[in-house]
């Protein structure tokens, strides 16, 4: 499924894969030239809390951190 997404012309200038490959199973199978790895290093204390204090709004669809509601409204427009 990858190596096709891989082949369509919108991502011919590139593109970001978020978590894969995993294992060297994979890497060996997306036989893809890869010019740049990103690891990020994040405390985990802090990830937890962007996960699970992230709310997604039902009227724009913008996520955001529960701590930036307005009144316990999406910060963005105000649903």
């Amino acid at each position: 499924m990858i190596k096709e997404r891989l082949n369509e012309p919108d991502v011919a200038n590139g593109v970001i894969l978020d978590g894969f490959p995993r294992t060297m199973e994979q890497v060996k199978a997306l036989k893809q030239k890869v010019d740049l790895v990103l690891n990020f290093d994040i405390d985990l204390d802090k990830l937890q809390d962007r996960l699970v204090n992230r709310r997604v709004c039902t009227g724009c669809n913008q996520s955001f951190h529960q701590s930036k509601l307005v009144n316990g409204k999406c910060p963005e427009c105000g649903a």
